[in-house]
């Protein structure tokens, strides 16, 4: 489909708040394992790589106004002292869902699924079956969006139930001559395209969809809804001289894309972020962050846009909340 867009041109966020992360005082630089999740009321799941390394860990449920901080600890559910953490995601309703792959001797690895609430309380594991994800999406009615693979059906997206059972595939494209994916609920063979699990985004809508972007320029994006089809796709209109995408979030009927642009000449990356409209397709605004930290919240009223944002500073890992000048 080919996407409308406006005429126009850049606007400033300008900041409107900020708040101190509790307990972050001190602890010098912090990077990020990946944008972090954030929830319908402005909570935070984000991950700090371990030592500047590429290990994953540890978690921060953090409350909107930085107060509340509580870690989550998958190691410390039974039986899963050993497991590796592969994925984290944020429901909308603030329930914090980690992916842990735990081997098994002399077979594969099982990978199971662990909710946390707001006090860092786990439940029982779920196990997934015929899948091994990279990365995880959350409905609202409580079925996973997983990218990875099966054994079934090879690398792409799949919809797995509360229970952890494969309930389909889902097809992104349709390409007849290359097919060679089955349908894993038993409907007519369907491709999913090329492997999907390192080059999308997801995040969940309050329509019990999820909302799924390429991180190519110009996306596209598909509207994948529990069921597993795909309901609706369009392309994005890049702003000029990004990069990539580096992360989205969802607002209502609102879409906020954000872009790495080259850096500047103090070698700082910048942002640009995008907003759409996801009922018209129709790319509404265009922000420059001035190096606002990294992109974390999106909340949109239908008229106007807030966007939150995570940067370390001399008192501690700060919550920036900005808005248009």
């Amino acid at each position: 489909m080919c996407l409308l867009a406006a005429s126009l041109g850049a606007g400033e966020l300008q900041p409107i708040g900020r708040h101190v992360v509790s307990g972050t005082s001190g602890q010098g630089r912090f990077t990020f394992g990946g944008a972090p999740s954030c929830d319908a009321s402005g909570n935070l799941l984000v991950e700090l790589p371990v030592g500047g390394s590429i290990e994953r860990g540890p978690l921060m449920r953090i409350s909107a106004n930085g107060r509340d901080v509580v870690r989550l600890e998958p190691n410390s559910v039974s039986g899963f002292a050993s497991a590796g953490q592969v994925a984290c995601a944020l429901g909308r309703s603030g329930q914090a869902y980690v992916l842990v792959a735990l081997g098994r001797k002399g077979k594969q690895s099982e990978q199971s699924i662990i909710a946390f609430d707001s006090k860092g309380r786990s439940s029982k594991p779920v196990q997934l079956a015929d899948i091994w994800g990279k990365s995880l999406a959350v409905f609202d009615s409580g079925r996973f969006l997983i990218a990875g693979r099966s054994e079934r059906g090879g690398a792409g997206l799949y919809v797995a139930g509360a229970d952890g059972q494969l309930i389909r595939q889902v097809a992104l494209v349709k390409e007849p001559a290359e097919s060679s994916a089955a349908s894993v609920d038993g409907g007519e063979p369907e491709d999913a395209g090329p492997p999907l699990s390192d080059s999308t985004f997801a995040e969940p809508t309050s329509d019990d969809h999820v909302i799924v972007v390429r991180r190519t320029t110009h996306g596209p994006v598909y509207r994948v809804s529990s069921s597993g089809e795909v309901v609706q796709k369009f392309d994005l209109v890049p702003p000029t001289g990004v990069t990539n995408i580096i992360a989205i979030k969802v607002s209502g009927s609102r879409l906020a894309v954000a872009y790495r642009t080259n850096r500047d000449e103090k070698g700082r990356e910048e942002w640009v972020l995008t907003t759409y409209d996801l009922t018209t397709e129709v790319r509404i605004a265009e922000y420059t962050t001035n190096h606002l930290g990294v992109f974390s919240c999106y909340t949109s009223d239908g008229s106007s846009d807030t966007f939150g944002f995570l940067r370390p500073e001399d008192d501690g890992l700060v919550i920036v909340r900005a808005t248009e000048r």
